[in-house]
């Protein structure tokens, strides 16, 4: 049977973050207890990025059958060089998870990453595979601390994660300012992302659907905000807040590369995430941007459906100079008013121009004939 969903999964044996093979290992033992229950939910696309040489690949530390439905594919040091100024980082994320989101077999596809942990509740919601094609789904990234979590079973494993959330990330919002802020995981649910004026919530499945974002016109937008900028007496960082609404009218685009569930063809449609390898931290907000002038609405698991993280340390981003928000803030702009193509990748995206290697693909004559492919 066809999987429902693909999870695209890029990384690299590298350590990245410090004890990466036991965040992967606990990534494995988790959703292997779901997918016991729901064997043809999901599909694995375990994307093996620049590997080092002195390490073992990806598909050789890890015991990744417990997951079900797995296909490998692996980008050369030699493709990853090839790529114009990709040597700036040694993983171009966005571009190997595009690789799943093109090449997996599933009709909707998401982007997951080896610390991140969907509650039960959003995997019961998915396993009734009611998505709809005409949304892009998002969560709260909810930060914890992993340590007393370690080697848990899924079930045990959630409920300490919720008792050692520290952080939740949620949607901009009109009715309170901060995107990222403390909680505790007695105050987490109550501090998640709520809906917005123009949205509705389907009580059914927790679910708010932002029918808002998508009625609230451009020239609303182009009004409010010369309205706010002529109020010399607000307060500068209400003025921000009043701005940052403008540009984002309420899309959720915070920690949405840990988390963001698409049709195949949404995915197709916007050509993936853009592949600049000169930017990494606003990326993945691009792709919720894409998506939304593509024409998809969003869709919001609500409180208390949330993912969780695994807080790591982030010492190797160290020395990569990143733009400011503000520097991506009028190119999102463009992209609402359809002043800028919602698609940065050509028809090459997810190195289509390449000779990846797969392994374990259900329908290998599907991929393009240069591809090398191992069964």
């Amino acid at each position: 049977m066809t999987p429902y969903v693909t999870i695209s999964f890029a990384n690299r044996n590298d350590n990245y973050g410090g004890f990466l093979a036991e965040r992967i290992q606990q990534f494995i033992d988790y959703y292997a207890h779901f997918v016991k229950r729901w064997p043809d939910l999901f599909e694995f696309v375990i994307i093996d990025y620049n590997p080092p040489a002195d390490k073992p690949k990806l598909r050789d530390a890890f015991n990744w059958s417990v997951l079900g439905h797995v296909m490998y594919c692996e980008v050369t040091p030699e493709v990853h060089n090839a790529i114009p100024d990709a040597n700036i980082r040694k993983i171009q994320d966005y571009i190997g998870r595009n690789i799943g989101l093109r090449y997996g077999t599933a009709p909707f596809g998401m982007v997951l990453n080896q610390d991140i942990f969907i509650s039960s509740s959003i995997l019961e919601e998915i396993s009734k595979k009611r998505l709809s094609p005409f949304h892009f789904y998002r969560a709260d990234r909810c930060d914890f601390n992993l340590e007393s979590c370690k080697g848990k079973p899924a079930p045990e494993f959630e409920k300490l994660a919720l008792a050692n959330t520290f952080v939740v990330h949620r949607r901009h919002a009109t009715n309170y300012h901060d995107i990222s802020f403390n909680v505790t995981g007695d105050t987490l649910t109550a501090n998640g992302s709520r809906p917005e004026p123009g949205d509705t919530i389907d009580p059914n499945n927790n679910v708010i659907y932002c029918t808002g974002a998508r009625t609230w016109n451009i020239e609303d937008r182009t009004a409010f905000s010369k309205k706010t900028q002529a109020t010399s007496n607000e307060p500068r960082e209400q003025y921000y807040f009043h701005h940052q609404y403008y540009v984002t009218h309420c899309l959720h685009t915070n920690a949405s590369g840990d988390f963001v569930i698409a049709s195949k063809e949404a995915w197709a449609k916007i050509h993936g995430f853009p592949e600049d390898p000169h930017f990494y931290m606003q990326t993945d907000a691009y792709g919720i941007f894409q998506l939304f002038a593509a024409g998809y609405d969003q869709a919001i698991f609500m409180q208390p459906h949330r993912i969780f993280h695994a807080d790591h340390d982030r010492g190797g981003r160290a020395g990569f100079v990143e733009p400011e928000y503000v520097d991506h803030e009028k190119k999102f702009n463009e992209i609402l008013k359809g002043k800028a193509f919602y698609c940065f990748n050509d028809a090459h995206w997810g190195l289509n121009q390449y000779a990846l290697r797969f392994k374990n693909h259900p329908q290998p004559q599907t991929l393009p004939k240069h591809f090398i492919v191992e069964q």
